[in-house]
Protein backbone atom coordinates (compact mmCIF):
# COMPACT_ATOMS: atom_id res chain seq x y z
CA UNK A 1 0.00 0.00 0.00
CA UNK A 2 3.06 2.54 0.73
CA UNK A 3 5.56 0.38 -0.97
CA UNK A 4 6.92 2.60 -3.29
CA UNK A 5 6.86 5.92 -0.80
CA UNK A 6 8.75 3.41 1.80
CA UNK A 7 11.04 3.01 -1.11
CA UNK A 8 11.54 6.53 -1.67
CA UNK A 9 12.11 7.22 1.49
CA UNK A 10 15.01 4.20 1.62
CA UNK A 11 16.64 5.76 -1.06
CA UNK A 12 17.04 9.03 0.38
CA UNK A 13 19.81 6.74 2.35
CA UNK A 14 22.57 5.95 -0.11
CA UNK A 15 25.59 3.95 -0.21
CA UNK A 16 23.57 1.47 3.02
CA UNK A 17 23.04 -2.48 2.32
CA UNK A 18 19.83 -3.80 1.99
CA UNK A 19 17.66 -5.71 4.17
CA UNK A 20 14.50 -7.53 3.42
CA UNK A 21 11.36 -7.19 5.35
CA UNK A 22 8.08 -8.47 5.48
CA UNK A 23 5.05 -5.92 5.04
CA UNK A 24 1.45 -6.61 6.69
CA UNK A 25 -1.19 -4.25 5.58
CA UNK A 26 -4.53 -3.12 7.33
CA UNK A 27 -6.24 -1.37 4.61
CA UNK A 28 -9.03 -0.56 6.97
CA UNK A 29 -7.11 2.04 9.09
CA UNK A 30 -4.33 3.21 6.31
CA UNK A 31 -1.39 1.21 8.28
CA UNK A 32 1.15 -1.13 7.51
CA UNK A 33 3.72 -2.80 9.80
CA UNK A 34 7.33 -3.83 7.76
CA UNK A 35 9.16 -6.07 10.20
CA UNK A 36 12.47 -8.49 9.65
CA UNK A 37 11.94 -12.56 9.59
CA UNK A 38 13.96 -12.59 13.46
CA UNK A 39 12.39 -13.19 16.75
CA UNK A 40 13.18 -9.52 18.06
CA UNK A 41 11.15 -8.16 15.42
CA UNK A 42 8.32 -10.53 15.73
CA UNK A 43 8.34 -9.76 19.53
CA UNK A 44 8.64 -6.34 19.06
CA UNK A 45 5.63 -5.86 16.88
CA UNK A 46 3.53 -8.11 19.34
CA UNK A 47 2.20 -4.75 21.32
CA UNK A 48 -0.24 -4.22 17.89
CA UNK A 49 -2.00 -7.40 17.96
CA UNK A 50 -4.46 -6.10 20.66
CA UNK A 51 -7.46 -7.85 19.57
CA UNK A 52 -8.84 -11.04 19.17
CA UNK A 53 -8.79 -11.45 15.01
CA UNK A 54 -5.17 -9.21 15.36
CA UNK A 55 -4.01 -12.12 18.02
CA UNK A 56 -4.79 -14.90 15.57
CA UNK A 57 -2.55 -13.03 12.91
CA UNK A 58 0.26 -12.69 15.41
CA UNK A 59 0.20 -16.10 15.86
CA UNK A 60 0.59 -17.30 12.58
CA UNK A 61 3.51 -14.59 12.19
CA UNK A 62 4.98 -16.08 15.71
CA UNK A 63 5.07 -19.69 14.49
CA UNK A 64 6.39 -18.57 10.90
CA UNK A 65 3.06 -19.68 8.74
CA UNK A 66 2.14 -16.53 7.08
CA UNK A 67 5.56 -15.21 5.99
CA UNK A 68 5.50 -16.58 3.04
CA UNK A 69 2.65 -15.28 2.07
CA UNK A 70 3.88 -11.92 3.14
CA UNK A 71 5.04 -8.88 0.20
CA UNK A 72 8.89 -8.36 0.81
CA UNK A 73 10.61 -5.61 0.39
CA UNK A 74 14.47 -4.18 0.87
CA UNK A 75 15.34 -1.57 2.88
CA UNK A 76 18.06 0.60 3.98
CA UNK A 77 20.05 -0.86 7.07
CA UNK A 78 18.87 2.15 9.09
CA UNK A 79 15.33 1.34 8.74
CA UNK A 80 16.17 -0.76 11.67
CA UNK A 81 14.30 -3.90 12.20
CA UNK A 82 11.06 -2.93 12.46
CA UNK A 83 9.04 0.29 10.42
CA UNK A 84 5.22 0.99 11.79
CA UNK A 85 3.63 3.37 8.86
CA UNK A 86 0.71 5.52 9.94
CA UNK A 87 0.56 9.11 9.24
CA UNK A 88 4.49 9.45 9.85
CA UNK A 89 7.08 6.38 8.93
CA UNK A 90 8.66 5.53 12.44
CA UNK A 91 11.45 2.75 12.23
CA UNK A 92 12.65 1.28 15.27
CA UNK A 93 16.46 0.14 15.65
CA UNK A 94 16.46 -2.77 18.65
CA UNK A 95 20.15 -2.84 18.83
CA UNK A 96 20.95 1.08 19.42
CA UNK A 97 17.49 1.99 21.06
CA UNK A 98 16.73 4.09 18.65
CA UNK A 99 13.48 5.86 16.50
CA UNK A 100 13.90 7.04 13.01
CA UNK A 101 10.83 9.10 12.46
CA UNK A 102 10.17 9.83 9.13
CA UNK A 103 7.88 12.39 6.32
CA UNK A 104 5.33 9.83 4.67
CA UNK A 105 3.60 12.86 2.87
CA UNK A 106 6.24 14.68 0.28
CA UNK A 107 4.20 17.86 0.85
CA UNK A 108 4.18 18.08 4.24
CA UNK A 109 7.48 18.76 4.74
CA UNK A 110 7.34 22.33 7.05
CA UNK A 111 4.60 20.43 9.42
CA UNK A 112 6.94 17.77 10.08
CA UNK A 113 9.70 20.07 10.70
CA UNK A 114 7.36 21.98 13.48
CA UNK A 115 6.63 18.39 14.95
CA UNK A 116 10.22 17.55 15.14
CA UNK A 117 10.76 20.69 17.07
CA UNK A 118 7.83 20.16 19.33
CA UNK A 119 8.86 16.54 20.42
CA UNK A 120 12.12 18.00 20.83
CA UNK A 121 11.24 20.45 23.01
CA UNK A 122 8.69 17.90 24.87
CA UNK A 123 11.89 15.54 25.24
CA UNK A 124 14.04 18.04 27.08
CA UNK A 125 10.74 19.19 29.27
CA UNK A 126 10.29 14.83 30.38
CA UNK A 127 6.75 14.66 28.63
CA UNK A 128 8.42 12.72 25.37
CA UNK A 129 11.12 10.41 24.50
CA UNK A 130 14.70 12.06 23.72
CA UNK A 131 15.32 13.87 20.68
CA UNK A 132 18.87 12.78 19.79
CA UNK A 133 18.81 14.70 15.78
CA UNK A 134 16.64 16.26 13.43
CA UNK A 135 17.97 16.43 9.61
CA UNK A 136 16.23 19.11 7.69
CA UNK A 137 17.01 17.87 4.45
CA UNK A 138 15.68 14.93 4.21
CA UNK A 139 14.15 15.03 6.91
CA UNK A 140 14.14 12.91 9.43
CA UNK A 141 14.36 12.60 13.13
CA UNK A 142 16.02 10.53 15.78
CA UNK A 143 14.67 9.49 19.13
CA UNK A 144 15.44 7.35 21.76
CA UNK A 145 13.62 4.08 22.29
CA UNK A 146 12.03 3.41 25.42
CA UNK A 147 9.60 0.58 26.77
CA UNK A 148 6.40 0.33 26.36
CA UNK A 149 3.94 1.08 29.63
CA UNK A 150 2.60 -2.56 30.73
CA UNK A 151 -0.56 -1.03 31.80
CA UNK A 152 -0.19 -1.18 35.45
CA UNK A 153 -0.22 2.37 36.58
CA UNK A 154 -3.23 4.32 35.20
CA UNK A 155 -2.77 6.62 38.04
CA UNK A 156 1.19 7.27 38.00
CA UNK A 157 0.07 7.79 34.05
CA UNK A 158 -3.08 10.36 34.34
CA UNK A 159 -0.94 12.34 37.35
CA UNK A 160 1.81 12.84 34.83
CA UNK A 161 -0.07 13.71 31.90
CA UNK A 162 -1.86 16.15 33.97
CA UNK A 163 0.96 17.67 35.53
CA UNK A 164 1.49 19.07 31.57
CA UNK A 165 -1.77 20.41 31.45
CA UNK A 166 -1.16 22.35 34.65
CA UNK A 167 2.21 23.81 33.16
CA UNK A 168 0.46 24.67 29.61
CA UNK A 169 -2.13 26.20 32.33
CA UNK A 170 -5.90 25.95 32.10
CA UNK A 171 -8.54 28.47 30.66
CA UNK A 172 -12.12 28.83 31.04
CA UNK A 173 -14.86 29.40 27.96
CA UNK A 174 -18.25 29.87 28.13
CA UNK A 175 -20.18 26.96 27.44
CA UNK A 176 -22.89 28.22 25.23
CA UNK A 177 -20.25 30.14 23.03
CA UNK A 178 -18.65 26.25 22.98
CA UNK A 179 -21.66 24.41 21.76
CA UNK A 180 -22.33 27.37 18.77
CA UNK A 181 -19.05 26.42 17.83
CA UNK A 182 -19.42 22.71 17.88
CA UNK A 183 -23.12 22.96 16.46
CA UNK A 184 -21.20 24.79 13.02
CA UNK A 185 -18.66 22.37 12.75
CA UNK A 186 -21.63 19.50 13.06
CA UNK A 187 -23.54 21.70 10.36
CA UNK A 188 -20.66 21.33 7.83
CA UNK A 189 -20.30 18.17 8.69
CA UNK A 190 -23.29 17.47 7.20
CA UNK A 191 -24.72 15.34 10.26
CA UNK A 192 -27.75 14.31 9.38
CA UNK A 193 -29.40 13.19 12.82
CA UNK A 194 -32.32 14.34 15.16
CA UNK A 195 -31.05 13.20 18.06
CA UNK A 196 -27.69 15.52 17.49
CA UNK A 197 -29.67 18.69 16.97
CA UNK A 198 -31.82 18.24 20.01
CA UNK A 199 -28.55 17.08 22.11
CA UNK A 200 -27.36 20.60 20.71
CA UNK A 201 -30.48 22.49 21.49
CA UNK A 202 -30.75 20.98 25.52
CA UNK A 203 -27.21 21.81 26.01
CA UNK A 204 -27.18 25.37 24.88
CA UNK A 205 -29.84 25.91 27.02
CA UNK A 206 -26.98 25.95 30.12
CA UNK A 207 -24.55 29.08 30.76
CA UNK A 208 -21.22 27.65 32.70
CA UNK A 209 -17.38 27.99 32.34
CA UNK A 210 -15.83 25.18 30.93
CA UNK A 211 -12.07 24.43 31.49
CA UNK A 212 -10.09 23.77 28.35
CA UNK A 213 -6.52 23.10 28.11
CA UNK A 214 -3.65 21.69 25.74
CA UNK A 215 -4.03 18.21 25.40
CA UNK A 216 -2.03 15.12 23.85
CA UNK A 217 -5.02 14.93 21.55
CA UNK A 218 -5.32 10.77 20.77
CA UNK A 219 -4.49 9.20 24.20
CA UNK A 220 -4.36 6.03 24.38
CA UNK A 221 -1.66 3.16 26.26
CA UNK A 222 -0.12 2.44 23.33
CA UNK A 223 0.96 6.39 23.43
CA UNK A 224 2.34 5.97 26.60
CA UNK A 225 6.51 5.00 27.98
CA UNK A 226 8.31 4.26 30.57
CA UNK A 227 11.42 6.12 31.02
CA UNK A 228 13.30 6.32 34.52
CA UNK A 229 10.55 5.01 36.75
CA UNK A 230 8.27 8.01 35.34
CA UNK A 231 6.21 8.53 32.28
CA UNK A 232 6.49 9.60 28.70
CA UNK A 233 3.69 10.12 25.85
CA UNK A 234 4.79 9.70 22.11
CA UNK A 235 1.87 10.22 18.91
CA UNK A 236 1.01 13.72 19.79
CA UNK A 237 -1.79 15.25 17.64
CA UNK A 238 -0.31 16.74 14.46
CA UNK A 239 -1.73 19.94 14.66
CA UNK A 240 0.76 21.65 16.11
CA UNK A 241 1.90 19.21 18.56
CA UNK A 242 -1.27 19.57 20.53
CA UNK A 243 -4.89 20.50 20.84
CA UNK A 244 -7.36 22.61 22.97
CA UNK A 245 -10.12 21.01 24.01
CA UNK A 246 -12.07 19.46 27.08
CA UNK A 247 -9.68 18.56 29.59
CA UNK A 248 -11.39 15.14 29.83
CA UNK A 249 -10.76 14.84 26.53
CA UNK A 250 -7.77 12.80 26.63
CA UNK A 251 -9.51 10.63 29.71
CA UNK A 252 -12.40 9.86 27.59
CA UNK A 253 -10.00 8.52 25.01
CA UNK A 254 -8.16 6.37 26.97
CA UNK A 255 -11.21 4.41 27.60
CA UNK A 256 -12.24 4.25 23.68
CA UNK A 257 -13.95 1.10 23.38
CA UNK A 258 -15.98 1.77 26.60
CA UNK A 259 -19.44 2.52 26.17
CA UNK A 260 -20.62 3.04 29.42
CA UNK A 261 -17.81 5.75 30.91
CA UNK A 262 -19.70 6.27 34.09
CA UNK A 263 -20.16 2.55 34.67
CA UNK A 264 -16.62 2.21 34.40
CA UNK A 265 -14.40 1.88 37.83
CA UNK A 266 -11.62 2.61 36.53
CA UNK A 267 -13.29 6.01 34.39
CA UNK A 268 -14.12 6.97 38.11
CA UNK A 269 -10.87 5.93 39.92
CA UNK A 270 -8.78 8.25 37.79
CA UNK A 271 -11.70 11.20 36.79
CA UNK A 272 -10.67 11.76 40.84
CA UNK A 273 -7.52 13.44 39.55
CA UNK A 274 -9.31 16.06 38.19
CA UNK A 275 -10.68 19.70 39.42
CA UNK A 276 -13.66 19.25 41.89
CA UNK A 277 -15.57 21.91 39.19
CA UNK A 278 -15.16 18.98 36.29
CA UNK A 279 -16.17 15.91 38.59
CA UNK A 280 -19.48 17.58 39.72
CA UNK A 281 -20.29 18.20 35.94
CA UNK A 282 -18.78 15.62 34.49
CA UNK A 283 -21.70 14.45 32.89
CA UNK A 284 -22.11 17.90 30.79
CA UNK A 285 -18.09 17.43 29.83
CA UNK A 286 -18.70 13.98 28.52
CA UNK A 287 -21.66 15.12 26.49
CA UNK A 288 -19.58 18.00 25.09
CA UNK A 289 -17.10 15.42 24.47
CA UNK A 290 -18.98 12.92 22.09
CA UNK A 291 -20.31 16.11 20.13
CA UNK A 292 -16.76 17.26 19.59
CA UNK A 293 -16.26 13.90 18.47
CA UNK A 294 -19.28 14.26 15.88
CA UNK A 295 -17.63 17.31 14.74
CA UNK A 296 -14.32 15.95 14.23
CA UNK A 297 -15.16 12.77 12.71
CA UNK A 298 -18.66 12.49 12.11
CA UNK A 299 -21.53 10.35 13.91
CA UNK A 300 -21.21 6.79 14.37
CA UNK A 301 -23.58 4.59 16.48
CA UNK A 302 -20.52 4.42 19.42
CA UNK A 303 -21.23 8.01 20.12
CA UNK A 304 -24.99 7.27 19.75
CA UNK A 305 -24.19 4.69 22.71
CA UNK A 306 -22.20 6.52 24.55
CA UNK A 307 -24.79 9.78 25.10
CA UNK A 308 -27.43 7.62 25.40
CA UNK A 309 -25.20 6.24 28.86
CA UNK A 310 -24.62 9.38 30.10
CA UNK A 311 -27.82 10.70 29.83
CA UNK A 312 -29.34 7.58 31.22
CA UNK A 313 -26.82 8.41 34.35
CA UNK A 314 -27.73 11.63 34.32
CA UNK A 315 -31.52 10.55 34.87
CA UNK A 316 -30.25 8.77 37.74
CA UNK A 317 -28.40 11.26 39.24
CA UNK A 318 -25.39 9.37 39.61
CA UNK A 319 -22.95 12.06 37.87
CA UNK A 320 -20.07 14.11 39.50
CA UNK A 321 -19.75 13.11 43.09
Amino acid sequence: MFEKRIKELSKDFKNTSSEEFCILTNRDNLREIYFKNNKKAIDFIKIKFNSFPKRIVYFLIKIGLLQPFLKKIKLAEEFGDVVFVANSVKCFNLDKNTVLSLLRYKHLKKDFMDWANFKKKRGEEGYSPAVFSINKKIPFMTEELLEEYKGDDDIGVFKRIYSWYKERGFKKINSKKHIKFLAEKIRKKKVKSRFIEKLLSDLGKKDKDLIFSDLHGSFSKEQILMKDDSYVFIDWSDDAGFEKDLVIRDLASFFREEEDLLGNEDFSRLLKIYPAVVREDICFYLLLNELSSVARRGVFDFNIKRIKNILKHMKRSSCGE
